[in-house]
């Protein structure tokens, strides 16, 4: 296994748990959002560029971990608006009323 791997797999592991770190201290459900765009979008993409590096681009198994890391990367963003959407519903009622609103006494 090369440095380069090896070096990638530490970069994706460090930013994972830094990043579960950063979601188990944060209290509010909209700011633990904001942490899981990096989980999403560097882990996966480093584990893929590892496999590819170390198994070969154009091979199956390279092919398929960049596949998988672009399911990610496209399903990611989409997954976070929904769950922000949701989570604004239930805290405020419907998505008219905003924090804006209730912070002025509206």
């Amino acid at each position: 296994m090369s440095m380069a791997v090896l070096a990638l797999l530490a970069f994706a592991v460090v930013i994972e748990v830094l990043c579960c770190i950063a979601v188990a201290a944060t209290r509010d459900a909209f700011d633990r959002l904001h942490y899981l765009g990096p989980a999403i979008l560097f882990g996966p993409s480093a584990v893929a560029a590892a496999v590819a590096l170390q198994d070969g681009f154009l091979t199956q198994v390279g092919i398929k971990a960049a596949v998988i890391a672009a399911i990610f990367l496209i399903t990611s963003p989409i997954l976070s608006y929904a769950t922000a959407r949701a989570i604004a519903v239930r805290k405020f009622g419907d998505l008219r009323r905003t924090p804006i609103d209730e912070y002025q006494g509206e």
